[in-house]
This record gives C-alpha cells, structure tokens and sequence, in this order.
C-alpha cells in the first residue's frame, strides 16, 4: 500500500502557518493512516509464538497456523517494523513509538533544509477491544478540570507520560503537529490540551468522535481542525446536546420506566460537544474521465451536512461506516490539495 506517494503535495507543506492549509491536512491524514501499520513494539517473535501455540491448542485449521508460521519466518528475518520501513522510504525519522494497553502513537520528524517539525500521530480503533473503549460514553472528571470520556482520557493516560519524556528531548523549540483518525482524534483532541507547554503548531483529526464537554477546552489555545468527510457516522457519537429534545421526549411517553431511562442517559451521555474548526470535505474523486467534484467547505451550516447525511441513509447505511474510512480522508484531500494548486 503505497503512502505520501503525492510528492508534489509532501514536498513543502507551509507549517509556519498556524491556519488550516490542504497541504497540511492531507499529510497528517497519511501520518493518521500509516499509524496502523505494525509498530516496533508490536508482533514481536514471541508474541507471535504464543499465539501460533494457542491456535494449535486450540484446534484450529492449518491455513491459520501457515499464516502464523510464515509471518514469524518473516518477522524474525527482518530489523525494522512496517512503519520503521515505510517512513525511511520517504526520508522521515521515526523518533518513537508509543504502546501501551490499546493506546498506540509514533512520533516522527521531518526535516527539509531550512525547518524540521514533528508529527505525534494516534492510531484509531483497530480491534474489538478498541471499539469497547469507544463505547465506554461515561463523561469523568478530567486532569486540569472539565469532563472527558472515560475511555478516551483513561487510554491516553497509559502513555501521556512517555509522550511528554520523548518530545523533551526534542526540545520546546520545535513545532509539534497532532493527528489521529477515529479513536486516534479523540486521543489526539485530549493530547492538544495536556500538552500545552510544548509548542504545538496545530492539531488535525479525521472523523472525531466527541471527547469533552466545553469546560474541558478552556484555556486551549492549539488551532484544533476537525476535518469530517460527508456522513461520518462516527462524528456523530456520543451523543451531545442536541440529545436533550429526545431525553425530554422520552419522559413524556407513558410508559413504566421511560422517566428511569431518560434520567441515566442524561448523567451518562449529556454535554459532550466538539471543539474546534470544522473542516467538510464533499464531492468524488475522478473516474471514469469524469471531472473531480471533491470540496472543502468551511464551518458550513447544518443544512448542508443534515442533506450529506440524508442521502447516505437513503442509499444504506454502509455509506455512514464508508465514509469514515481513512483512505477516504487522505485521497481526497490530496485531490483537493493538487486542485488547489493547478
């Protein structure tokens, strides 16, 4: 699978500039993505030794354990990780890795000749343990005041001190990009706040879900993009504000036990908000010779993204889950970034 294959879009995205930029938002969204790939600490030869052990304990057929079997030859013939391989293809550092529980972060830099500048990206959910912690929706109080979902700030907390330890040997003079996809926007969001005394030059994330109420984000002061590409039903969980309505609808049906219901929603669900500019991606990609029809609108109003969401539903409801596919996110952005710059 081919990454930052835009050459013309990676070569110089502009990171002095604190505003949202196209150039920017498509190589954090391939930071976002490529963060999936094994990490060095991940699939080691004696992880994957258990494993084939617990395959053949328990039964299992012999197509699983040849897969197994030839993924250790492999791994065990080689030094580096995919993500190790893949960010030297493109002359990019990995400074560290970070994996904790079902928490996983690089950091990386990039260097030209005048700047460098570092990339902290999140992995987003990738296993079923994962999308559990997605649905942990209980808001708890949060370190340095607010509310913030359980699952979110317990993960990020499994590695927040590490994160803090490797970009201080960095120094503080170096700007710090955050990015993340899913689950790694959420953690990415929580990052934007905990690690402000460093110098963070921006923070992107792919299809968020929300992560705090308002009282969480005071005092942020990182321009946060929120980028959303059509009906991502993802950014659309757990539920915010907007929820009270349908809570007080609830009350009002006369049945037994709709008041109960009503009320543990209430403590458990309301005021989750998102933060930060939202960034719309609409439109196709080319195909077929047909022209590119992808856009970028920003912070538009509810009409236009009420009629995305519409539509998608109309058509099925897989068109929510495929839009918050992350190769979704980075082709079209590079479509529009190379738009932008004919």
């Amino acid at each position: 699978m081919d990454y930052f294959s835009e050459r013309g879009v990676f070569k110089a995205p502009p990171i002095k500039r604190a505003a949202y930029s196209d150039r920017t938002a498509w190589l954090l969204a391939e930071f976002s993505r490529v963060v999936y790939e094994e990490l060095p600490q991940e699939k080691t030869v004696d992880k994957l030794i258990t494993e084939i052990k617990e395959l053949v304990a328990n039964g299992c057929f012999d197509s699983e354990i040849d897969g197994l079997l030839a993924n250790l030859v492999e791994r065990s013939n080689r030094d580096q990780s995919n993500v190790e391989m893949i960010l030297e293809q493109h002359d990019i550092e990995l400074v560290d890795t970070f994996v904790k529980g079902d928490t996983e972060a690089l950091l990386a830099k990039i260097s030209n000749d005048s700047e460098s500048f570092l990339v902290l990206a999140f992995r987003g959910t990738s296993s079923v343990k994962d999308a559990f912690t997605d649905i942990k929706a209980s808001l708890k109080p949060a370190i340095g005041g607010g509310l913030a979902h359980q699952g979110f700030h317990d993960g990020l907390h499994l590695v927040l001190a590490e994160i803090r330890d490797s970009l201080s040997k960095q120094g503080n003079s170096i700007a710090v990009y955050i990015t993340g996809h899913s689950l790694g926007g959420a953690w990415a969001m929580l990052a934007t706040k905990y690690l402000q005394d460093f110098t963070i030059g921006a923070t992107y994330t792919y299809g968020c879900p929300r992560v705090a109420n308002d009282q969480f984000y005071h005092g942020v002061r990182t321009p946060v993009y929120r980028v959303v590409h059509r009906a991502d039903i993802v950014t659309r969980l757990p539920f915010g504000f907007g929820m009270r309505f349908c809570l007080n609808f609830l009350r009002l049906i006369p049945v037994n036990g709709t008041k109960r219901v009503s009320e543990w929603l209430r403590r458990k669900m309301r005021g989750y908000t998102h933060y930060g500019h939202l960034v719309y991606i609409q439109g196709e990609l080319k195909t077929d010779g047909r022209q590119s029809t992808v856009s970028v609108k920003h912070s538009p109003n509810i009409f236009i993204v009420l009629q995305d969401l519409s539509e998608q539903i109309l058509n099925s409801f897989f068109n929510l889950a495929r839009d918050h596919f992350i190769l979704n996110y980075t082709q079209k952005l590079a479509q529009r970034a190379k738009d932008r710059a004919l």
